[in-house]
């Protein structure tokens, strides 16, 4: 049952609408009515099929009610613009982000949540934001749980992230940010020390983007899941996010290869590893 109203004799749909309460303005997300004595719920849940012609809170709103793999497909984009500076890296601009996979690796990572990756130009050019080191130290103790990385340049708090890229996210998507818990070889000493971390934003992992572990250590790919978009052919090749002579850059994977190096995807799209002070591109991912 959908829920019409009639405007100067026309019919039309109620997709959603905001109410106030005590001052304050809520979505609706539903309602009900009376039909004979019986009580009926009417779901305000109508989104459109373009992703990007649906809010940030319609996107969260679609994914945790389930239903958002009945509406988009992996692979699908949504425009976001940056605005901001960090490391020394200018990101401000429009980008695209695109639909990784739904529901992702739900039983370790989190249910009715949409993955996403940046970025994308708006031409269709596959991107990363370069240059950054995935850490200073030297050797690869402590993983991506300890990188700087993760902790200064990505931002793992979207309440607490100025002067990180997730500082540079527009407020209406750091509002309905979710976490995941990513899995990744953290270990101080002992290589294959496999632990969780709690990410708003994070780099993928070798098996996230290329369905095996080749280079990085063992242990890791057991609670890793190929992502769909990359299941499904989608490219590993990525530029710089201020391209302008169409040069292929190598991007960073959170992957420890061993004591002394990570996984990288080169500039020809495939696994490698080298010292983290190296600096490259990232590419991050977020879920809604």
């Amino acid at each position: 049952m959908g829920h019409r109203v009639t405007i100067g004799g026309t019919g039309h749909d109620i997709a959603g609408g905001k109410t106030l309460v005590s001052g304050t303005a809520r979505t609706l997300t539903g309602g009900r009515t009376r039909v004979a004595g019986t009580i009926y719920d009417i779901p305000l849940d109508r989104f459109d099929p373009v992703l990007n012609n649906n809010t940030w809170e319609q996107i969260s709103l679609a994914a945790q009610k389930g239903v958002a793999e009945n509406v988009w497909r992996v692979g699908d984009t949504k425009e976001i613009t940056l605005s901001g500076s960090v490391g020394g890296v200018n990101l401000s601009g429009t980008y695209l982000c695109y639909i990784l996979g739904f529901n992702h690796n739900a039983a370790l990572e989190g249910d009715n949540r949409i993955h996403f990756q940046l970025a994308r130009s708006t031409a269709g050019k596959e991107l990363c934001f370069y240059r950054y080191q995935l850490s200073s130290a030297f050797g690869t103790a402590g993983g991506w749980e300890t990188c700087s990385l993760r902790n200064t340049l990505l931002g793992t708090d979207p309440a607490n992230c100025a002067g990180t890229i997730l500082g540079t996210f527009p407020a209406e998507l750091l509002a309905v940010l979710r976490p995941a818990q990513k899995y990744s070889d953290n270990g101080s000493g002992d290589l294959g020390s496999v632990s969780a971390t709690t990410d708003y934003l994070w780099i993928p992992a070798e098996k996230e983007v290329f369905g095996t572990v080749t280079e990085g250590t063992a242990g890791q790919g057991s609670q890793q899941a190929q992502y769909a978009y990359y299941a499904a052919g989608g490219s590993k090749i990525r530029y710089a996010q201020n391209d302008t002579r169409n040069t292929e850059r190598e991007w960073w994977l959170r992957s420890r290869a061993d004591a002394f190096t990570f996984c990288y995807v080169d500039d020809t799209g495939n696994v490698m590893n080298e010292v983290p002070s190296e600096e490259y591109g990232v590419a991050p991912i977020f879920c809604v």
